[in-house]
Formats: C-alpha cells, structure tokens, sequence
C-alpha cells in the first residue's frame, strides 16, 4: 500500500487519472456491507457516508469554524443549512465552545 497522495483521488478510475463515479461509489459501499454481513446495508450509501464524516469532523472539532469549513466542503448555501443538514443541536453548539 502507498501513502496517501492529496494530489490522487481517493477512489480513482481505472481508465485514468479521475475519480470513480457517484453510482460506482455506491455499488461499492453496498458491496462493503454485504461482505461485512450488515444487517441493513440498504441504510448505508453515498450520502449516509457523506453525512457521517460531517458529524464526526464537527465533534471532533475544536474549532469555532468547524461549520464554515463544513458548508464550503459540502457546497452549502448556509451554515444554517449544514447546521440542519448535520442535525447540530444547540447543546452540541454549546459544546464546541466549552471545553473538551
């Protein structure tokens, strides 16, 4: 296995230096549940994926940004709309602020 290569996609073509396709992506995470005998595998896909980085970059966070680097990553229109995307209560807002 090689390092990680910012410069490389993550999930790369094999016909070339571009990523894999959204559906191909998913047929992949299914494909990952299934190997892993997971009890619904039709719960996880794509956006379960995207959402769940999301979360976890923001409680592992410890910066007040967090949410502004999350809207720019996520292509929102508003923080407010990766507040409700990322279901961010007002006591895990609170919770950034305090210490961890």
């Amino acid at each position: 296995m090689t390092n990680y290569d910012p410069d490389r996609f993550l999930f790369e073509s094999r016909t070339g230096n571009k990523s894999i396709t959204l559906q191909q992506f998913g047929r992949l995470i299914k494909n990952w549940c299934q190997y892993a005998k997971v009890t619904n595998p039709d719960a996880y896909g794509v956006r379960s994926l995207r959402k769940t980085f999301g979360r976890l970059e923001f409680e592992a966070s410890d910066s007040s940004n967090v949410v502004t680097l999350l809207k720019e990553r996520f292509n929102h229109a508003s923080e407010s709309m990766t507040i409700k995307y990322l279901d961010i209560t007002t006591s895990d807002m609170e919770g950034l602020f305090s210490e961890k």
